[in-house]
C-alpha cells in the first residue's frame, strides 16, 4: 500500500513539474503520451492496438459504394478502418 501511494505520488509531481514548463498546446500531448506509456507499461493496452490507432489499417481494400448521406473519401477511410479491426486480437468478427 505504501509503495502505491509513493509510486501514484511521483507520478502526480511528475506530471505536475513538467507541465509547469510546457507550453498549453503542448501539455495535452505530453498527457497522452504519459497515458499510453503507463498502460503500455502495465499492459493494459497491447502494443498492436497502440500501433493500429497511430498508423490505421494500411492494406488496399475494395470498398463498396458509399451510402447516400456520406461522402466518398470519409466512406473510404471508416470502411478500411473497420475493416482492418477485424485482423486485430480481440476485435474478432468486429466487421461482421
Amino acid at each position: 500500500m505504501r509503495i502505491d501511494n509513493i509510486y501514484n505520488t511521483f507520478l502526480k509531481r511528475l506530471y505536475v513539474e513538467v507541465c509547469r514548463t510546457l507550453f498549453n498546446k503542448d501539455k495535452l500531448l505530453f498527457s497522452f503520451n504519459m497515458t499510453v506509456k503507463l498502460k503500455l507499461y502495465h499492459k493494459e493496452v497491447k502494443f498492436e492496438h497502440f500501433k493500429y490507432l497511430l498508423t490505421g489499417f494500411m492494406e488496399d481494400v475494395q470498398v463498396p459504394e458509399n451510402p447516400p448521406f456520406v461522402d466518398a473519401l470519409s466512406w473510404g477511410l471508416m470502411y478500411k478502418t473497420v475493416y482492418g479491426l477485424q485482423y486485430l486480437s480481440g476485435f474478432d468478427g468486429f466487421k461482421d
